[in-house]
């Protein structure tokens, strides 16, 4: 049997791919939940983004508060700490994997004073007999005291041993997959255990190299062609991780080239996908904090101007809200809500096409109606 000939694509056709793969091009996916699945999560450091990253790439535009009914309702959805060791909003169904997938992820810096698993069980267990979410306030008395002086000299601990032990309880749940984000009791941040609020989710044995194969799987479907380096900064892995986990999938994944670009995986299945050429590709508003800004290490393919990265990524992890046009950042945005109405800005960086204005337009009324409200100014800057 002859053997393919090597596939060497251009920018446009892998932006293209990302671009429809992630609901940025097309009609969308059927429902929020979906949606999430999709994408494979989105970003949820700041709620209110992910809630706009799931309704811009879901049919009907839904509203930020019908999808939240189906987080904090129905169920369908969870909010939990996952690639990178940050908050992403999923469907219910694929936290079992991201949990089991986790273990050598990033964590953000949560090392030392983590609190014993004879505790965490005890502390689940608090959590499976409550008849509904707990905070962190609920905790605090829960608390050992013998932890608690543990953490007190920690860096994190601060004035308040007490609910940063709670805070360190909550996360080791979390990360065990007992635990995972609620609606607001109050002021504070609910928890909710997995029976209590998801009893539809089945927990399958799965090894982590399982679970992971399965996430470079998707993430590949989805994000590809990547390399190595990329598949390991976007899960928040080692790189020789990376690469181990890799190693069984070698039936599954072949090289090809994009430009300068050499050994970038993809998926066998998508060798034609990868070939298509842009149609109908309108430009687009994402929130701050888009996935699709996370997903590879070197952001030349969505950003080529180096010198504007500081624009979008800025210090602290802040990522900007932006505009994408034929799959690149060519603007940033910010927007202004009002008691009934809300103002957007848009502000060009050097790719920036004045032909981008009616789909951007488009977006904002969208946008708006997420909101609940009506869409009032929209301004583009004089570059």
């Amino acid at each position: 049997m002859a053997k393919k000939a090597a596939l060497d694509l251009t920018a446009e056709q892998v932006r293209y791919f990302r671009a429809r793969r992630s609901h940025l091009v097309g009609d969308g996916a059927r429902d929020p939940a979906t949606c999430a699945r999709e994408i494979l999560g989105a970003q949820a450091q700041v709620h209110t983004c992910a809630l706009h990253a799931i309704s811009l790439r879901t049919e009907n535009r839904p509203s930020a508060a019908d999808i939240e009914r189906e987080i904090f309702d129905n169920h369908t959805m969870i909010r939990t700490w996952g690639q990178r060791g940050t908050l992403h909003l999923y469907d219910a169904q694929d936290w079992p994997t991201m949990v089991l997938a986790s273990g050598q992820w990033a964590t953000s810096g949560r090392r030392g004073g983590m609190p014993s698993e004879a505790l965490l069980e005890d502390i689940e267990e608090a959590f499976a007999a409550a008849d509904g979410p707990m905070t962190r306030s609920d905790l605090v008395p829960l608390m050992p005291d013998d932890y608690v002086d543990e953490l007190r000299d920690h860096p994190g601990a601060g004035k308040n041993p007490e609910r940063f032990a709670a805070t360190r309880v909550i996360w080791g749940l979390s990360k065990k997959g007992a635990i995972a984000h609620a609606d607001t009791q109050g002021r504070e941040q609910g928890y909710a255990h997995r029976d209590l609020w998801w009893p539809q989710v089945t927990w399958e044995e799965m090894s982590e190299e399982t679970a992971n194969q399965e996430v470079i799987r998707r993430y590949l479907g989805i994000f590809g062609p990547s390399s190595i380096q990329d598949v390991a900064h976007y899960i928040g892995s080692r790189v020789s991780d990376a690469r181990a986990w890799m190693k069984g999938m070698s039936d599954e994944v072949f090289e090809c080239t994009q430009g300068e670009h050499k050994k970038l995986l993809a998926l066998k299945e998508d060798r034609e996908a990868l070939q298509e050429t842009p149609s109908d590709w309108p430009a687009r508003l994402l929130p701050a904090y888009d996935t699709m800004l996370m997903t590879h290490k070197n952001k030349r393919w969505i950003l080529p101007d180096d010198s504007e990265e500081k624009l979008i990524w800025k210090k602290a992890a802040v990522v900007v809200a932006t505009v994408i046009d034929r799959g690149q950042i060519v603007a940033t945005w910010s927007h202004n809500k009002r008691s009934k109405e809300v103002d957007i800005t848009v502000t060009p960086l050097g790719g920036w096409s004045d032909d981008a204005r009616d789909d951007l337009e488009t977006d904002a009324q969208a946008f708006a109606g997420h909101l609940g409200l009506e869409l009032g100014a929209f301004e583009i800057e004089k570059k």
